[in-house]
């Protein structure tokens, strides 16, 4: 298994648990050296999780005290995290451009007697 592929594993298992920040992933890619630039990387690892079925992209919403979850193609989710990528120079702090987690993980969030995806918001 490539580098970029154990990163990806990784922060895959972790968006099971947890939501993931962009500026989680780019850390990890620092801190695993990776042979491509920092932003080729960080697109990459964004990409493969946005391949998967189970990952959801979101932001959160302090007006609605919730993750909102992005609507679109993984290609047009990619565009967006490279734009805000790029807004912001690759200085990504937390909360910025978008998180990562899992379906099940969003509806534990919820109560549960109402599944997440039933009561999610898209943008």
């Amino acid at each position: 298994m490539s580098a970029l592929d154990q990163v990806t594993e990784k922060i895959a298992t972790e968006c099971d648990r947890d939501t993931v920040g962009l500026w989680e992933i780019c850390a990890a890619v620092d801190r695993s050296q990776l042979e491509r630039s920092r932003e080729e990387s960080v697109l990459a690892v964004c990409g493969k999780l946005m391949a998967r079925p189970e990952i959801r992209c979101s932001q959160f919403d302090r007006a609605l005290d919730a993750f909102v979850v992005w609507s679109g193609s993984p290609e047009s989710m990619l565009e967006r995290v490279l734009a805000g990528y790029q807004s912001l120079s690759g200085r990504i702090g937390l909360g910025d451009v978008v998180w990562f987690s899992t379906e099940r993980y969003l509806n534990d969030l919820v109560d549960p007697a109402v599944k997440w995806s039933d009561t999610k918001q898209t943008i």
